[in-house]
């Protein structure tokens, strides 16, 4: 640590020229330390040692803006405004400018939302805004599920990005632990809602460790929220909007409905009669195998789940008369995750 109120004291000399090396030294390492310094003025630069990034105190003398981060270990610095795609005119405000290296490393970073449907525009379950829930840890808006029996998530806009409203009980979304790494990550959202990770308590912009392959639950209670992120590194970027084909395959992972399966001209099964048997192929792989439901049939007398993978199921059905049969409501697949 070196830090200096760069107020040079009217002192004797020996103790002037103490009072100067250490203004000095404070300067040529940019006030590092693990804390800000006490004493700011506008413009002034601090190595944040415990984040290991550099923050330049903005005109006003009122907060740290954060320019970039460090890799020690390998010395490579991450410019914080090039991971937020902002381009030039960003760059030039500060005096950094970026390069065609810098704007491809912002495309990279596609994918850094550990948070799936964080604005609430895929909903699979048709769940209709304000509907209690009967029981607890109840699916509504995809990915996110009421904590509290009887408790409802309603929600405003559309599938362009909806503000969702949580109840006292809280709203939940888990993360699923192969999405997860380890290290630092930072928490941003908009909206009124308090919000816990892992259980501890987390404001806007807040930093936390996460434990490498392991579930973490993210929850948001009594008041607003959307566009949430949780992306791995110390610093906030703007939320990251995917195409919304994208967006639900993602949830699809996790659960998706509505497989119509038609049986027409599908060979009976050798030795059994009246018997089809034929596969569902899945949308996506899912997380697990899925539960199965809302097997609906329209002309087969008995259906039957057979083999289930996370990638496609196996169905069999006795018919009668009329060997061209379909299910008539298809099939809803649930592999997702509540703890």
């Amino acid at each position: 640590m070196s830090q200096h109120d760069f107020n040079i004291a009217n002192q004797g000399f020996p103790s002037t020229r103490a009072d100067l090396n250490a203004a000095l030294q404070a300067l040529g390492s940019n006030s590092s330390g693990a804390t800000a310094p006490s004493t700011t003025y506008p413009y002034q630069f601090w190595y944040d040692s415990t984040t290991d990034s550099l923050k330049m105190r903005d005109e006003t003398n009122s907060l740290w803006i954060t320019i970039g981060t460090f890799n020690q270990g390998t010395g490579v610095f991450t410019p914080s405004l090039a991971e937020a795609g902002l381009g030039t005119a960003a760059y030039e405000d500060i005096g950094f400018f970026a390069t065609a290296a810098q704007g491809a490393k912002a495309d990279a970073l596609s994918g850094r939302n550990l948070i799936i449907n964080g604005s609430g525009r895929i909903n699979q379950r048709s769940y209709v805004s304000g509907t209690a829930t009967v029981g607890a840890n109840k699916f509504t808006l995809d990915r996110w599920f009421v904590v509290t029996s009887g408790q409802s998530l309603t929600y405003t806009g559309t599938e362009a990005g909806r503000t969702m409203t949580a109840p006292a009980g809280g709203v939940s979304q888990v993360i699923e632990s192969g999405n997860i790494v380890g290290g630092t990550y930072v928490i941003n959202w908009t909206g009124t809602a308090t919000c816990t990770v892992g259980g501890v308590a987390r404001a806007k912009g807040d930093t936390f460790t996460l434990t490498a392959n392991t579930n973490t639950t993210v929850k948001f209670s009594s008041g607003t929220f959307s566009e949430v992120q949780v992306e791995l590194g110390s610093i906030v970027t703007p939320f990251e909007r995917v195409d919304i084909g994208v967006e639900l395959a993602k949830c699809q992972r996790y659960f998706t409905r509505d497989l119509g399966v038609d049986m027409t001209g599908w060979p009976a099964v050798s030795g059994i009669t009246n018997t089809r048997r034929f596969f569902v192929e899945f949308p996506v792989s899912m997380r697990s195998l899925p539960t199965v439901s809302g097997q609906n049939a329209g002309n087969i007398g008995t259906l039957t789940v057979g083999t289930t993978t996370p990638q496609s199921l196996r169905l069999s059905g006795e018919v009668g008369s009329d060997l061209e049969c379909a299910m008539s409501a298809g099939l809803v697949l649930d592999a997702e995750i509540i703890a």
